[in-house]
C-alpha cells in the first residue's frame, strides 16, 4: 500500500504553462496540446501572446483525474 502525499495550495493568479504542467504533473507540451484542442481553456496575454491558465480550470481538471 502506497501513501501519496497531497499538497494543497491556493492559487489566485493566472498560471503559466510551466506552472500548470507542474500542478497537473504532466509535460509542458501536454498542456500546450490540451490548450490547442480546447481540453484546457487558455488565455493569451502580452505582445508574445503567451498562454495563461485560470487556476480554477486547472483545479477542475486535476479533480477529474
Amino acid at each position: 500500500m502506497t501513501n501519496k502525499k497531497v499538497r494543497v495550495v491556493e492559487i489566485t493568479s493566472p498560471l503559466s504553462i510551466g506552472e500548470a504542467a507542474r500542478i497537473l504533473n504532466v509535460h509542458t507540451n501536454t498542456v500546450r496540446r490540451w490548450s490547442q484542442s480546447g481540453f484546457l481553456k487558455t488565455y493569451r496575454v502580452g505582445p508574445r501572446k503567451d498562454r495563461r491558465f485560470d487556476p480554477a480550470d486547472v483545479k477542475k481538471l486535476l479533480e477529474k483525474s
